[in-house]
């Protein structure tokens, strides 16, 4: 069992950071690859979690650090060990915070599982023998759901459509990642605008052999970076926009 400690918004004394004012320490059983997910927001603004695998419960804190829900839930023969993608508007159109649990197996063979659950306790749905979440933003209104494995040699992973939208705040958890779609496409090619507000970049497109194909300048105010891949041949392309790389076929 792994615990781990979570502050509010200062990890230092503020006799240390004049500027940095302890507000709250939490501790919480588990892992969480992505710190951030430690917080998440909701139409009525920032919340906090922590995780109790002894009692199978999730509690949620609002932004002052008050209690405001205890979920139980049931993971069977497991032990619940992390938690990713915490929202009320992503994964459907309820009121209700969503949330993927994965939990480990106490006993030979020690699986993993993934579990979407809801605030009331409610398994919506497995996802089988995954350790990790995360969701991405490929246009305006779509996001995908990326459950993956941490080792083996086929690297596994399974992408779902995401029915939910999010409001600005909630997109700021959400890697700053991009999808390419249709993927593979023909004619034109929708690639998720990964800049951050205010930021400006350089899509550039390689062959496979590495040779630069396609350059054009975007912006933060694209939403969705569009390009024409008719003229290119057939096969895949790897595109990176500053940073932020991915690929897509032509067919």
């Amino acid at each position: 069992m792994r615990k781990y400690l979570l502050f509010g918004l200062g990890l230092f004394s503020a006799t240390v950071f004049g500027q940095v004012t302890l507000e709250h320490s939490y501790v919480s059983d588990g892992y969480n690859d992505n710190p951030k997910q430690f917080a998440f927001f909701t139409a009525g603004g920032l919340n906090y979690y922590t995780l109790d695998a002894a009692s199978n419960q999730v509690k949620f804190y609002n932004a002052s650090h008050v209690l405001w829900k205890t979920v139980n839930v049931n993971v069977g023969n497991y032990e619940i060990d992390g938690l990713y993608l915490a929202s009320d508007g992503l994964f459907n159109a309820d009121s209700k915070v969503e949330f993927i649990l994965k939990s480990l197996q106490l006993e030979q063979p020690y699986e993993s599982k993934m579990t979407l659950f809801n605030e009331d306790g409610t398994n919506l749905q497995e996802f089988g023998n995954f350790w990790y979440a995360t969701a991405f933003k490929v246009s305006d209104s779509q996001f995908k759901l990326i459950v993956s494995e941490d080792h083996g040699s086929d690297n596994a992973f399974d992408v779902y459509g995401l029915p939910g939208t999010l409001s600005v705040l909630q997109q700021s958890i959400l890697p700053a990642t991009s999808f390419a779609y249709p993927n593979p496409s023909s004619n034109k090619i929708n690639i998720g605008n990964p800049l951050l507000d205010g930021e400006n970049g350089i899509i550039k497109v390689f062959a496979a052999n590495g040779a630069k194909v396609m350059e054009q300048e975007v912006s933060a105010a694209q939403k969705t970076i569009t390009l024409d891949i008719s003229q290119l041949s057939k096969g895949t392309y790897i595109y990176k926009v500053n940073n932020h790389t991915n690929k897509f076929i032509k067919n």
